[in-house]
């Protein structure tokens, strides 16, 4: 099959080639009404049959030519557009093997033709976007002028996962069906997506969840533990230092900086993968263990005390840092992420009253 063949299942050259065909066929009738008078008006002899052969075969030349200049035309734009443009084959239902594919998709993904026309578009998929795909072509079947535009990645030889915002369309070419598809990279655009919602979710200092985050993983624990009845529970623990007013008084504030962003790190090793460490602003700091109850969250409580107590460096200062630590529990003091963080706050403050460097419970 030529390239123009594989080339002609796309909306944009069948359009083309009903285009051409018109054009060709109104040309070849104008030729004909036009020559037949000239010729009689002459008084030329000539064969009618001959005639027309003649006529036809010059038209078809010159359709001919037509046909291989927009062949190298189309060919050009195919191979030279910034996004990847991919055809395969649909057998079953499910994408199968690549037919062609352009340059861009060849450099960016890292596989020559061959290796292309080997594979289908399932073997370099994500495994975890697996699972829409008959959901896609279902769209597809289902009829859409305008195509089906969805989110997606390949996984480039290299092994890296590159993501693309593709838009498919459903093609059909002697009695076959085959998907034209438009990759347009994304990667810069998932890179400032990441980027926001980092500064909307973390704090930029600690790089840990901030308030937004804290509010929104309370709420979530609400809801499941109302999902599951009145056996389930949770815990928030809110921490404050001890000492680090002092820090920031004597060393000055990039070393308090520098105290915080290693507290950070200790903090995140004393919870489970599931649990939350957040940090609500200056020195405080709330915990939210997931299905913790009074026993698990004073293990813990008891962890987060020795672990902020060990020693830290700072331009050869050794600060004494301690913490204090209210505890509320759900659904016993509060029903909403706000009263729960009231209540550990104020037996924070307890905690203080007692002594410092222990916890509360409300």
């Amino acid at each position: 099959m030529t390239w123009i063949g594989r080339l002609s299942t796309l909306s944009l050259a069948l359009l083309w080639l009903t285009i051409e065909s018109f054009v060709a066929s109104e040309v070849l009738i104008f030729q004909f009404l036009l020559g037949l008078p000239i010729a009689y008006f002459f008084g030329l002899q000539y064969d009618k049959s001959n005639f027309l052969q003649k006529k036809l075969e010059i038209a078809q030349v010159q359709l001919n030519n037509q046909l291989n200049d927009n062949e190298e035309k189309y060919k050009m734009l195919f191979e030279n557009a910034n996004d990847l443009v991919l055809l395969f084959e649909v057998r079953n239902g499910r994408p199968s093997q690549f037919v062609d594919v352009n340059k861009t998709a060849r450099e960016r993904l890292g596989y020559s033709l061959e290796e292309f026309r080997s594979m289908t578009p399932l073997h370099i998929t994500p495994e975890k976007n697996l699972s829409r795909v008959p959901i896609l072509m279902d769209k597809l079947y289902k009829g859409s002028n305008g195509g089906v535009t969805f989110e997606g990645a390949y996984i480039a030889k290299n092994g890296v996962t590159l993501p693309f915002e593709f838009n498919v369309r459903l093609m059909k070419l002697r009695g076959k069906d085959f998907i034209f598809s438009i990759g347009r990279d994304i990667a810069e655009r998932k890179r400032l997506e990441d980027k926001m919602r980092q500064m909307a979710y973390y704090d930029t200092l600690t790089d840990l969840p901030n308030r937004n985050l804290l509010f929104d993983f309370i709420e979530k624990n609400i809801s499941r533990v109302r999902r599951k009845g009145n056996d389930g529970t949770f815990s928030v623990l809110f921490l404050d230092l001890d000492g680090f007013k002092e820090v920031n008084d004597e060393l000055g504030h990039a070393n308090g900086d520098r105290l915080l962003k290693e507290l950070a790190s200790r903090l995140d090793t004393t919870v489970r993968r599931h649990d939350l460490v957040s940090r609500l602003g200056g020195d405080e700091f709330i915990f939210v263990l997931h299905d913790a109850n009074e026993k698990e969250t004073m293990q813990t409580a008891r962890r987060i005390i020795s672990t902020i107590g060990e020693d830290y460096k700072l331009d050869g200062h050794t600060p004494v840092i301690t913490a204090s630590i209210g505890v509320s529990m759900y659904p016993k003091d509060g029903q909403t992420a706000e009263e729960l963080i009231k209540k550990a706050d104020k037996a924070m403050y307890e905690a203080k009253n007692q002594g410092k460097n222990t916890y509360k419970f409300c």
